[in-house]
């Protein structure tokens, strides 16, 4: 339960805009982590990874 508290205290109340936010920026970085990872194990440039999934380089 102290770590729920501390939680709400840090990162906002479940459904406040505040807590939204960080977990949307949450899941950003985790997706982030996974492609960077899997560009670098198959070898692949960002450009490469991009012209993969018909994206702006921009966007990696």
């Amino acid at each position: 339960m102290l770590l729920c508290k501390e939680e709400t205290k840090v990162y906002g109340s479940k459904g406040s805009e505040t807590r939204e936010q960080y977990e949307k920026d949450f899941k950003t970085e985790l997706i982030e982590n996974f492609l960077k990872k899997l560009r670098v194990q198959e070898n692949l440039t960002q450009e490469q990874l991009a012209e993969i999934m018909k994206i702006d380089k921009s966007y990696i």
